[in-house]
């Protein structure tokens, strides 16, 4: 970016500033501008290895919160980049560990890639004519199952459940690309994941009864009020990013595979809580301290971290997310 806020493509290896990106972060803190002379790829290492990845600017908002923070006449990296290699799944990975030298496209004819698997060259990357015969690895990714049939996101999720699935809950932005692929063969605008919100805690969580740590969500939803009834879509287009919607649209969903079995630990009062996602609501078994009196006391259940309270009004089961699930 040039100190007008201007973009131009320059060589990698000339030596500016950086602007970091930090996903852990809220709001402007996420943008971090490194004073110091790197080049894109040591900008690049430098943003991943303190903080998440060099800065992606994805509107004119952005663009400007990021020129505001540079000083006169001085020119930032950003994370845009040109390369014409692209992976055969549709991945978006900037990874690359070419040998050196390489790629050289010798004869404008080398539009493929292996890894030398040597002692010398220790598996990196060199460029080969595509009509070459090599051995070849494969990856199976059946995780995630797209549904191509509209429904709302109860039916989405008893769907799921009956077929011994869940709907997908997002964790992290290696599930978040796994889902991108999937949703771009929706035959709806947005896709169903497992994510809620509770009108009680005034929260999103997942269905997997983790609270959400990364997130994915377009401009306006996800913070603030007016989620109560709502759950949790993913474009299936464009930038792929969540949205809040009235949980009686009906759209298709994403399960994943994968079933869900999970224990909260109540210090104190009570010995143990186990959790089972069965095709109705999540069911705990209640076991009580021998000396805590029923009705008396209040526990919290830890779940990954987040505590909520729980009054005991029942004597040894309860169902504590009738209400979420």
């Amino acid at each position: 970016m040039y100190p007008s806020g201007k973009w131009n493509d320059i060589c990698c290896d000339e030596t500016f500033s950086v602007a970091c990106y930090n996903g852990s972060a809220k709001g402007d803190q996420r943008y971090i501008l490194i004073n110091g002379a790197k080049t894109w790829k040591d900008a690049q290492r430098y943003c991943r290895e303190n903080y998440t990845d060099l800065v992606s600017v994805r509107n004119q908002t952005e663009n400007d919160l990021i020129h505001n923070m540079t000083r006169n006449g001085t020119c930032v990296w950003i994370g845009l980049y040109r390369d014409y290699w692209q992976w055969s799944d549709q991945r978006n990975s900037s990874f690359r560990y070419w040998a050196p030298g390489k790629p050289t496209n010798y004869d404008g004819n080398e539009k493929c890639t292996v890894a030398s698997i040597t002692q010398t060259l220790n598996g990196t990357w060199d460029d080969r004519q595509c009509g070459e015969k090599h051995p070849f690895l494969c990856y199976y990714d059946d995780l995630l199952m797209l549904v191509q049939e509209n429904k709302t996101w109860n039916e989405a999720l008893n769907y799921c459940r009956k077929n011994n699935t869940d709907l997908v809950s997002v964790h992290d932005e290696k599930i978040q690309h796994w889902v991108e692929r999937k949703a771009r063969n929706a035959t709806s605008a947005h896709v169903w994941l497992g994510l809620r919100f509770s009108c009680t805690l005034s929260f999103w969580f997942w269905v997997s009864a983790e609270p959400v740590c990364y997130d994915n969500w377009f401009l306006g939803n996800g913070t603030g009020t007016g989620h109560c009834g709502n759950t949790g879509a993913v474009q299936s287009r464009g930038e792929h990013r969540w949205v809040s919607l009235p949980e009686t649209q009906k759209l298709n969903f994403i399960c994943v595979k994968c079933p869900y079995q999970e224990e909260m630990i109540i210090p104190d009062t009570v010995t143990r809580l186990q959790c089972s996602s069965t095709s109705g609501p999540l069911m705990v078994s209640l076991s009580t301290h021998p000396k805590s009196k029923v009705g008396e006391i209040s526990v919290s259940a830890l779940i990954r971290g987040i505590e909520l309270p729980l009054p005991l009004s029942t004597a040894e089961s309860f169902t504590p997310f009738k209400e979420a699930l």
